[in-house]
């Protein structure tokens, strides 16, 4: 029906669907529970050219790309946080399903699993991206956001105009992961002091164009982790601050090397073979800060650390491993 449009309009969705081969698009079968405004941007790149005897206008212009991109923010919950992260990283290795519950194991490769992203406002304009990746999914949450966070951004996507054919949109029931379902593991060992944390997987990837202004193909070249936690450190002098900064928890000058470590965000809901589950395993990282509240004579809360860090490739592991256990019998890329 004509306008005008809310860009709330419970029809609205963003829709993914995993392709089984390059260059041809899907219908969406996972639907975002987005909630913030949804990033989407067509990516066209125009070059002006002006030419002799225009008295310097322009004569011409020449599309040189037209590589739509955009992103979006949901709660994560134990179905679709897994399932991106295996779109994005690659390899989604699962165990022997117990009682309906599939553990699923999540490492990266350089193999591109293309998808088809929908975007539908109102019934009215359903537009379909083929050939997009995940880029980047940044995961947090904090004692002030206790539910879990997740911003994902897409890239590389080649237009597919569907008019007004919508798929019909279904999303997870289930509740999202919080604060409080979370165990902490930091350098080995249990961590209860942690307070909040933010972790970032994003692919280095090539769009690669021919003749056209769409990317033919996306070339993945690796992957970059950073994380960030805070902590309300209870023994300052001799805990990560110290060790981060001066090498040792005894150190007194500063370490010529970086200090390495290990981060675990573990995330479970249940009991038993039922129990559901979300883990963010970064098992070899090295810190770039450690950071306390600055000192102030009118303070508003009690004396912090946080903590910065990349993740490492060590030789044989991931440089960041998910663990999902939900009801998602199959693999999410093969």
């Amino acid at each position: 029906m004509p306008g005008p449009y809310a860009p709330s309009d419970a029809r609205n969705y963003v829709g993914i669907g995993k392709q089984t081969v390059r260059a041809t698009s899907v219908a969406p079968t996972a639907f975002v529970p987005y909630i913030d405004a949804v990033d989407m941007d067509h990516g066209q790149a125009i070059n002006r050219i002006m030419e002799a005897g225009a008295n310097g206008q322009v004569t011409h212009s020449e599309k040189t790309g037209h590589i739509p991109g955009g992103g979006f923010t949901f709660l994560g919950r134990p179905s679709i946080t897994p399932k991106l992260a295996a779109f994005l990283m690659g390899v989604d290795s699962i165990g022997a399903a117990v009682s309906g519950v599939t553990p699923h194991t999540i490492t990266d490769d350089l193999v591109t699993d293309y998808l088809s992203i929908e975007q539908n406002a109102a019934d009215e304009s359903v537009e379909r991206f083929k050939d997009s990746v995940i880029g980047e999914l940044t995961f947090n949450c904090d004692r002030d956001n206790p539910k879990l966070r997740v911003k994902g951004t897409w890239l590389g996507g080649i237009l597919e105009h569907k008019g007004s054919t919508a798929t019909a949109d279904s999303y997870e029931t289930e509740e999202p992961w919080v604060l409080s379902e979370c165990a902490f593991t930091v350098d080995g060992s249990g961590d209860t002091e942690v307070t909040g944390f933010e972790l970032t997987i994003r692919v280095k990837a090539s769009q690669e164009k021919i003749s056209g202004v769409h990317p033919v193909h996306i070339v993945k070249l690796g992957f970059e982790c950073e994380l960030s936690f805070t902590r309300l450190d209870l023994a300052i002098t001799n805990t990560g601050y110290r060790r981060v900064n001066y090498g040792t928890t005894g150190g007194t000058t500063a370490s010529v090397n970086a200090v390495t470590g290990a981060f675990v965000a573990n995330f479970t809901r249940g009991t038993a073979a039922t129990a559901r589950r979300f883990q963010l395993n970064a098992a070899n990282i090295d810190y770039d800060s450690a950071v306390y509240t600055p000192l102030d004579p009118n303070a508003s809360e009690g004396m912090k650390v946080v903590y910065a860090a990349q993740a490492r490739k060590a030789a044989g592991a991931s440089l960041l491993e998910v663990l999902g256990n939900n009801t998602d019998a199959a693999a999410y890329v093969t």
